[in-house]
């Protein structure tokens, strides 16, 4: 199970038309989640009609259970996270009382480390790529691509982790 933030919306529907990843991604068994916040920082993007489609076809999932508390614990002592990245922390400390396998699915720098101190497992969209690349759903030549519109897009990560993540450079 992964709850996911905005930025993997992002960068698979703005930068690299990647669409049919979120269904490979629920056809090898991976759930994906979106917390309604993020759902709602989206809501005036262009992507937003895509991601009703994915939630409507069941290929991912709205999740709304918040803990109110430990959200307001987690802002006051990080303010600098954005509301998104409050969510998927807090969706993912409720979850993970119950279940160990949640994952994380954050980009941001700080907010990715801020889960680590927090001992959540973690992953994000060149995460969730690499399980496509590993269970052979995308060819070579595909990923390629994918790595190269990712270096020429706004989406900011750090050329050789991109590289040695899907190319195995």
């Amino acid at each position: 199970m992964k709850i996911l933030d905005s930025s993997v919306f992002i960068l698979f529907l703005n930068e690299i038309e990647g669409l049919d990843y979120f269904k490979m991604l629920r056809d090898s068994g991976e759930s994906l989640f979106i917390p309604s916040s993020v759902y709602t920082e989206l809501k005036d993007s262009e992507i937003v009609s895509t991601i009703d489609m994915l939630i409507t076809e069941k290929i991912i999932f709205e999740i709304d259970s918040i803990d109110e508390g430990y959200k307001e614990f987690l802002r006051h002592r990080h303010p600098s996270l954005g509301n998104g990245e409050l969510n998927v922390l807090t969706v993912t400390h409720q979850l993970t009382k119950d279940n160990n396998s949640i994952q994380c699915g954050i980009d941001d720098k700080l907010a990715r480390k801020i889960a680590k101190e927090l001992g959540f497992n973690l992953t994000g969209a060149i995460g969730l790529l690499k399980i496509l690349k590993d269970q052979k759903l995308l060819s070579s030549n595909e990923l390629k691509n994918v790595v190269e519109t990712i270096t020429k897009s706004s989406f900011r990560i750090d050329t050789s982790i991109l590289r040695k993540e899907l190319l195995d450079e």
